[in-house]
């Protein structure tokens, strides 16, 4: 475990030498390829021990970081139920159903509001007539 400087990210670091992972490895272990980042195989950003690391390809570094995500970014649990693919990416259902709720409250570019009923917030919007109507509606009557 790296008791010494951590960076921002949360990884040990050394402003001389770079992430001490990387140096770990490359003492211990020889030089790392171009293209090729070492991985922590026990998640934990601060450990150097070299039964810990593995070199992959970025990819697979990412790969392996998403599978180990348990929750979605606002918390909510990643389960059979509540998740779905697209396009090969994770998703979570009830941050997707929250969004669809909130972009159907929401007022379009015009300001309008879609009516209640719309339903996951597709509806059509008024016709220009629709706007002339509301203009002489809200114009008062003429003293004639």
């Amino acid at each position: 475990m790296w008791l010494g400087p951590v960076n921002r990210s949360g990884y040990g670091h050394l402003r001389r030498f770079g992430y001490v992972h990387r140096l770990a490895w490359e003492l211990l272990r020889g030089p790392i390829p171009e293209g090729i980042t070492v991985d922590h195989l026990c998640r934990n950003r601060v450990c150097v021990r070299p039964d810990h690391l593995e070199l992959v390809t970025r990819a697979e570094n990412t790969r392996r970081e998403n599978a180990a995500r348990k929750c979605c970014p606002r918390g909510h649990v990643y389960d059979a139920a509540n998740t779905y693919l697209y396009k090969n990416k994770r998703g979570c259902r009830t941050c997707r159903a929250a969004q669809s709720r909130r972009s159907a409250r929401e007022p379009d570019s015009t300001g309008q509001r879609p009516p209640p009923d719309a339903g996951r917030g597709h509806w059509l919007k008024p016709t220009i007539a629709h706007h002339y109507e509301m203009a002489s509606a809200a114009r008062p009557p003429s003293r004639s």
